[in-house]
């Protein structure tokens, strides 16, 4: 049985409540679990930013007015592993994490110097 169906609306609003706010889910997510289960994932996580393209594709989907950019940046040593610094810094910061997720959906950490600089 699918949302409409069950709601008995054509485009029915779908809230995903989390320990970091309450999200609307696309609609056209909703019929497959595997989108589902990305879209939640990326709510969670920030996403870690390694070059300038990666850097301005996140910048061409804030297409909302309303919608901020927070970028971080971590300065990272030579060879250390950035998924585990990250990790480390959402778990120190989950606080303010959670505040910043409930007002945006995008969340990046930069950890390349020269990116940070430009």
């Amino acid at each position: 049985m699918s949302i409409q169906e069950i709601t008995k609306s054509k485009e029915p609003i779908v809230i995903l409540k989390s320990s970091c706010a309450f999200k609307k889910m696309d609609n056209s997510i909703l019929h497959d679990a595997e989108k589902v289960r990305k879209n939640i994932k990326q709510l969670r996580k920030s996403e870690h930013i390694k070059n300038m393209n990666t850097f301005a594709e996140r910048l061409k989907t804030n297409t909302k007015l309303s919608d901020n950019i927070v970028v971080y940046y971590l300065p990272l040593k030579e060879g250390e592993k950035a998924n585990k610094a990250i990790d480390a810094f959402e778990s120190d910061n989950i606080i303010s994490l959670n505040f910043l997720r409930g007002e945006t959906d995008h969340v990046l950490v930069i950890t390349d110097e020269k990116l940070a600089n430009d």
